[in-house]
């Protein structure tokens, strides 16, 4: 009765898509059976005594062509992705195989009376983790990391309690946890004669007010400034950094100890500081902008399933969904990436024009470290992810939607270099679709890699020439817009048909860094202007203008693909489809680069205010870290669950914020062991001092 009872059976909304019938997964897997000696079925005998538990499969046919028309409707030449497959759960014993099942329902009333053959058979069987070595190893690794963390802590908490003791003789020195010096609005203070306070009384900011800045050990307490003279040794990359960065000298020992430790690494993730040379705004877009990639991710991994059976209870819905222009605002959450890249131009451009301008000492030396410093940041969370999902993911999720394996985890097996060396999206992704590639998502790394190491060879221009080197990131920028177009209408598709063009759209056009690059080039103007031109005062009736203008493109790029959905409306065509593709992502990068421009330069209003608020400061710093992680655990999540989604705005909605708060707290944990103590062992490779803020 059990094993019946768990077996998955037709329910109402097949019209609606409801075309998997999951049954009940714990019940089927937890039903333990005993046939006794001599046990009788009709004429059948046991002739020894068995033992079996329930074994869950699925079964995964091929629908009659009436019913896939009845289901898709108008939708049946255009279903984006979505799987049209029926699907049922069924509990058999555990010595049944899925070609047992596979040959039993064919030969049953399926094929004879219904026309349904069986198209896979799949059955969830529990991993044999004794005899997986490689997952013993990527365990001994995590272990190796999380001991070091235990000792380095004990370390540091030894140290300090010993520091504790020896300032307990003065009555106003009052400890808590740290000595670090740029903690002190985290709850991690050293209140003494040690604390150094300078003051730069009426500073000039670029909007021509004057503000009082007041820095505690050479970090600014005010939120907001512009052009100001900044020290030879402190540059906007601490990637290039010169040696001891505010000239505190601590014994390389026991900065080594205290790289792993959570006692210096905490107050390190959540310091709110920000340096004198930093552009406050952009701490707030990082965030809305991985927020907004997060959203998309949600829809997307819910409509379009990795698997050969849905997620969702109600697949037709996803269409319904496509005619809601609200729904626009989530279907361009692609535009988030190019966000990103415009804030990568700008602010390499920036720490160039401010290095050059204070000692004009960047060589190849100079690059030559700043490579080996964006690399070594890059490389070790990136990795540490990697091998944790592809070795790891078959014991972290079970349930009726769980795939057999995980093609974006499977394959970085053979693909792992491609993304050592990030070029992954250059080599070997050509005729692989996109669901079937090393970690998918990772395009935005590499490509972010490849934009730096182009970056140094126009900004080495500027040195010679300001005019030249902004006439050839022009010119570049032209040239990005131009091949994408071109390629766009070569190749057609876009987001929404990667899973029905074999991966043609994806692999040629969205992952290819020349089809990115206008946005990077944006970046490096805005860079340039904020620079060199944020001293000008702007007319504020020209500002209001810029603002309208800005505004309205920024709503076009992300509207205007909602009349290729209207029933009313003619179809884009190809040459449509290229010219959006070819300057929708450059219009929206330069509303988002006027967006930075206008809260720096005090033109702003409210917005600069919210998106300089110091709470984003913290979590900007997991920006990279969410992008890695967010969508391994959204597959964990969604496939480890035991009834379908429903595609409606409140559980979606609900998703969201689930996948938010639970990312955001990952990346956190993440950032301990994997980010922050290998950016401290690059600090004192470089003779720093590691409690600086990042």
């Amino acid at each position: 009765m059990h094993v019946f009872d768990a077996i998955g059976k037709p329910t109402t909304g097949i019209r609606r898509g409801v075309l998997y019938f999951m049954g009940t997964y714990d019940q089927c897997v937890n039903v333990q059976a005993h046939i006794p000696f001599n046990a009788s079925l009709g004429e059948l005998k046991a002739d020894t005594e068995r033992h079996f538990q329930g074994k869950y499969c699925r079964a995964t046919f091929v629908p009659p062509e009436a019913l896939v028309a009845s289901i898709a409707g108008k939708h049946i030449n255009k279903t984006y992705g979505v799987p049209l497959t029926l699907s049922m759960g069924m509990c058999l014993p555990s010595s049944c195989q899925g070609e047992d099942i596979e040959g039993l329902l064919n030969l049953g009333i399926l094929g004879s009376l219904f026309n349904i053959s069986v198209d896979q058979t799949v059955c969830l069987e529990e991993k044999d983790f004794k005899k997986d070595t490689e997952s013993h190893i990527v365990i001994a690794i995590l272990g190796s990391i999380i001991l070091i963390m235990m000792i380095s802590s004990s370390i540091d908490l030894f140290f300090l309690k010993s520091k504790r003791g020896t300032k307990s003789e003065s009555p106003a020195s009052v400890y808590v946890l740290s000595d670090m010096k740029h903690h002190d609005n985290n709850g991690f203070t050293d209140i003494g004669d040690e604390t150094e306070v300078d003051k730069i009384d009426q500073t000039k900011l670029p909007n021509g007010k004057l503000e009082e800045i007041t820095k505690v050990n050479g970090i600014t307490k005010n939120g907001h400034v512009g052009k100001l003279d900044i020290p030879h040794n402190e540059t906007i990359d601490s990637d290039l950094t010169n040696d001891n960065l505010d000239g505190h000298e601590e014994k390389t020992i026991y900065s080594v100890l205290r790289s792993f430790s959570i006692f210096t690494n905490i107050p390190s993730a959540l310091s709110t500081d920000t340096k004198v040379h930093d552009i406050p705004c952009l701490y707030g877009l990082r965030v809305i902008s991985i927020m907004l990639i997060v959203l998309g991710n949600t829809f997307l991994y819910v409509a379009q399933s990795l698997s050969e059976v849905p997620v969702a209870v109600d697949m037709m819905d996803s269409f319904s969904l496509m005619n809601r222009w609200t729904m626009q605002f989530v279907m361009s959450a692609s535009l988030a990436t190019d966000t990103f890249f415009m804030i990568s131009g700008c602010l390499i451009s920036y720490w160039f024009l401010v290095k050059q301008e204070n000692d004009n000492s960047v060589g190849l030396k100079t690059w030559l470290k700043f490579y080996a410093g964006k690399y070594w940041k890059m490389t070790p969370p990136y990795m540490l992810v990697m091998v944790t999902f592809v070795y790891l993911y078959m014991y972290l999720g079970e349930g009726p939607l769980w795939p057999e394996n995980i093609a974006v985890a499977d394959s970085c097996r053979t693909d792992w270099w491609k993304h050592l060396l990030y070029i992954n999206n250059l080599f070997g992704a050509d005729g692989v679709p996109a669901e079937d590639q090393c970690m998918t998502w990772s395009w935005y790394i590499a490509v972010n890699m490849q934009f730096y190491l182009i970056a140094p060879i126009i900004l080495t221009f500027m040195t010679f020439s300001s005019s030249m080197g902004l006439a050839i990131n022009g010119v570049l920028m032209v040239a990005g817009i131009v091949s994408t177009g071109v390629k766009e209408a070569h190749v057609g598709g876009e987001i929404l048909t990667t899973r029905t063009d074999g991966g043609e759209y994806w692999n040629n056009v969205f992952i290819k860094p020349w089809c990115r690059v206008s946005t990077f080039c944006i970046g490096i103007f805005l860079g340039y202007i904020i620079q060199k031109l944020n001293h000008i005062k702007m007319n504020k009736i020209i500002a209001v203008l810029f603002w309208i203008i800005a505004v309205c493109f920024a709503l076009l790029v992300m509207y205007i693909p909602y009349t290729k959905f209207v029933e009313n409306l003619d179809p884009w065509t190809n040459s449509q489809q290229a010219a959006y593709e070819a300057l929708g992502r450059p219009v929206w990068a330069i509303s988002m680069a006027w967006i930075v421009y206008a809260c720096h330069s005090g033109l702003g209003g409210p917005l600069s205010d919210f998106l300089s608020w110091k709470g984003f400061v913290p979590l900007s710093r997991l920006t990279y870290l969410v992008y890695l992680i967010h969508p391994v655990l959204m597959v964990l999540v969604v496939y480890s669950r035991r009834t379908l989604i429903h595609l409606d705005d409140f559980e979606m909605a609900y998703q969201f914020i689930g996948h938010i708060v639970v990312n955001f707290a990952a990346a956190f944990f993440a950032s301990l062991a994997f980010d922050l103590p290998f950016r401290n062992i690059k600090r004192i490779f470089h003779q720093k001092n590691i409690d600086g803020p990042y």
